[in-house]
């Protein structure tokens, strides 16, 4: 843990990685300082990469505020729901009666239509 202010990111904290750097230091002190840097950095570049994950995470909670939750959990069904085969039985049954009847209805109407022009016509 540890806040996004950290000592390495600060100018204060930048002043004390530069402090120091006389041409008479030791080698080590130098690569210290140097590993020290490249640290304060990685650390930074991390904290960043956290407050954007936070952003982005506000972000998706702020665009789907109703929470979504299964009531009842799945289950295999016992019998298919559709096609309901009786039901498909009967609508045939009476589509095909209807469609007979109205077939002889028309061609009896047809029949006395053509009649009855025979008639005007005779």
């Amino acid at each position: 843990g540890g806040d996004a202010s950290g000592i390495a990111g600060t100018a204060a904290g930048g002043d004390l990685l530069e402090a120091g750097a006389s041409p008479d230091e030791d080698a080590s002190v130098i690569y210290a300082r140097t590993l020290l840097r490249i640290d304060a950095e990685d650390y930074q570049d991390m904290v960043t990469r956290l407050k954007n994950a936070r952003v982005e995470l506000e972000t998706a909670r702020a665009a789907f505020p109703f929470r979504y939750s299964v009531t009842r959990p799945a289950e295999r069904p016992r019998k298919p729901e559709a096609p309901n085969v009786p039901l498909v039985l009967v609508g045939g049954l009476l589509a095909g009666l209807f469609s007979g009847i109205l077939a002889a209805v028309f061609l009896q109407l047809r029949t006395r239509l053509a009649d009855l022009l025979r008639e005007q016509l005779a």
